[in-house]
Parts: C-alpha cells; structure tokens; sequence
C-alpha cells in the first residue's frame, strides 16, 4: 500500500492507495487557511482518475466552511467515481449532518464502513 504525507499549518494529509479506493487522511484543522491546499491534496488524486476516493475525516478537529466546500467540490466533480467520506465526531459528523451534506455525500463513521457500504471489499464487483 503505497502512502505519501504532507503537513500543512496544522493540517497533515495522508494518501493511501488501498488498492480498492485511494484514502487521503486528513488530521488537524481544515479552515479557511487550510482549505486551499487540502483542495491541492484532493486535486492532485482526482486528476489520476481513481474509481474511488474515500476522505477520512477521523482525525480531524476543526471542520470549517471552506473544508466543508472542499467536500462539495469533490461531490460535483466525481463523475462515474465512487465518493465517501468517513467522519465520526463533533468536529465532522455533526456540522456535515446539520447542514444537510449527507444528502449529497456518502457519509460513513470509518473507512472500513465506506469500502463495505460502496461495495469496494476484496472481492466485491459492481
């Protein structure tokens, strides 16, 4: 499994290809200053084209608009690619939810979940 890290300003993104999904990881804070080069981060996998990303947001301790918009970008840019984000906490989970992003976005407590549920486990075909 291949794994690349970068630490930004308090934010530090981890990418994994998981074979099935690449999971770019994000821990610390996702703010307007952040923001911008968590959406470099994002950009650079999406320009690969991969059939899935999986953003894990269980590290994270701050979810700002802008991080938020980063996911909505994601979500209107996916095409035919399998989109998910994993968030569990109050940081994450619960703004995503009250402002209604889980209508639009795949929304898992964990990575795990996220493979299960899109149907990208070991030996599953879609």
């Amino acid at each position: 499994m291949a794994q690349r890290e970068h630490a930004h300003n308090g934010l530090m993104v981890v990418e994994q290809d998981a074979g099935v999904a690449v999971v770019l990881s994000a821990a610390g804070t996702i703010d307007m200053v952040t923001a911008p080069q968590f959406q470099v981060h994002v950009d650079s996998v999406l320009s690969r084209e991969p059939s899935a990303l999986i953003i894990d947001l269980s590290r994270v301790e701050f979810l700002g608009s802008a991080g938020i918009g980063v996911l909505i970008n994601v979500h209107n840019n996916a095409g035919d690619m399998a989109y998910a984000v994993a968030a569990d906490g109050p940081a994450t989970s619960r703004p995503l939810h009250l402002l209604g992003i889980g209508d639009l976005i795949h929304i898992y407590p964990s990575v795990a979940d996220a493979i299960r549920e899109l149907g990208l486990a070991a030996g599953e075909t879609g």
